[in-house]
């Protein structure tokens, strides 16, 4: 005779159900290739692929210190041309 509990794990595991922790309810999960409905996306699963690759792209480089340095030299070196024209 078969142990039913074991014929439910089997069974559990192959249709990819769990059951919810506080209520004990059956709850079935999504495979990757499962459609699913805009509600039940999250905000990365509902952009488009263009719209991803924009998003990587748009990471900026920071500058290092010297650069900065140079940039606000730059700057004040002009103002006090304009000063002395003045």
């Amino acid at each position: 005779m078969i142990n039913l509990g074991e014929a439910y794990r089997k069974l559990i595991g192959k249709t990819n159900k769990r059951r919810c922790e506080p209520h004990g309810q059956i709850e079935k999960g999504r495979t990757k290739d499962e459609q699913k409905t805009n509600k039940r996306r999250t905000k990365d699963e509902q952009k488009t692929k263009e719209r991803r690759r924009k998003d990587e792209g748009k990471t900026k480089e920071r500058r290092t210190k010297d650069e900065e340095k140079t940039n606000n030299e730059r700057r004040n070196s002009a103002l006090k041309v304009k000063v002395k024209w003045s």
